[in-house]
């Protein structure tokens, strides 16, 4: 069969090489999406709102920080929260963005609790926005959901322990 330029033809080219340019453009939004607000949600269908927190380098790994975040003050900077309600989540001791991900490779989660209800959040994202080792001040913000019930999402400021 020999290719007889036509009108057909170029009709059929056109639109294949129109639908793979459209396709690779097409932008597709993460999975979370950060609010500008002060840290705020729900746990276990109760209203949450952030009050204080504390970063504390990892006991298995100094490349590593676990962070307490409280709707309660602390009585002290770098003392022990209790707490009934919150969120513990552990994150690389650097600045940047970290995807919640339920993936082997690189877990990544945000533990919310309630009395003795602990989810795990798997969707959404930390961003480690700033780390000040002279003021021990860790800067962030949060997208987590576990479900209609839980989530949260907003802004956070921490004291970081040693």
């Amino acid at each position: 069969m020999m290719f007889k330029p036509g009108g057909k033809h170029i009709f059929y080219f056109i639109a294949v090489i129109a639908i793979f340019l459209f396709s690779c453009n097409r932008k597709v939004d993460p999975p979370y999406q950060f609010v500008d607000q002060d840290l705020r949600g729900k746990i276990v269908n109760q209203e949450w709102d952030f009050v204080d927190g504390v970063a504390r380098v990892s006991t298995v790994s100094n490349d590593t920080v676990l962070i307490g975040l409280y709707n309660a003050k602390l009585e002290k900077d770098c003392s022990y929260a209790i707490s009934e309600e919150g969120l513990t989540f552990f994150v690389p001791f650097f600045e940047g963005l970290y995807q919640l991900s339920g993936d082997w490779d690189s877990p990544q989660s945000v533990n919310f609790y309630r009395g003795i209800t602990n989810l795990t959040a798997w969707r959404g994202a930390i961003e480690i926005i700033s780390i000040d080792t002279v003021s021990n001040i860790i800067n962030g913000r949060i997208d987590a959901t576990v479900d209609d019930n839980s989530s949260v999402n907003g802004n956070f400021v921490v004291s970081l322990c040693k």
